[in-house]
């Protein structure tokens, strides 16, 4: 489940227009690390952000790269690694999924 809002368009012609947009969902990892799944000093409290990476070398396919890619924007990760970088930003269906979380989450190449 995503956690949805809304926000105002702007719009003052008298209609109620209003467009959903996705919330990033920080109490996850919060919850995760309370659990003891993940070190606390995996979480840098002066930058209020994870030091999580993602290396994801051995994926393939286009679309599981972009729901990584996706989830890792959303829950704050700090960087996802792939095996093909450029082959990979410029494949249609990535793009299509990723839904540009790639312009928002560092993607670096694993050589």
């Amino acid at each position: 489940n995503s956690e949805m809002g809304n926000i105002d368009n702007g719009k003052k012609d008298g209609k109620d227009e209003r467009q959903n947009f996705q919330m990033k969902i920080d109490h996850i990892l919060d919850e995760i690390t309370e659990a003891g799944a993940l070190p606390v000093s995996s979480f840098d409290s002066n930058t209020n952000s994870r030091k999580i990476e993602i290396v994801a070398s051995l994926v393939q396919k286009a679309p599981n790269l972009a729901g990584i890619a996706r989830t890792a924007e959303v829950l704050g990760v700090e960087r996802v690694c792939v095996h093909n970088k450029a082959k990979l930003l410029k494949d249609e269906i990535f793009k299509q999924v990723s839904v540009t979380a790639e312009k928002w989450l560092p993607i670096e190449e694993v050589t």
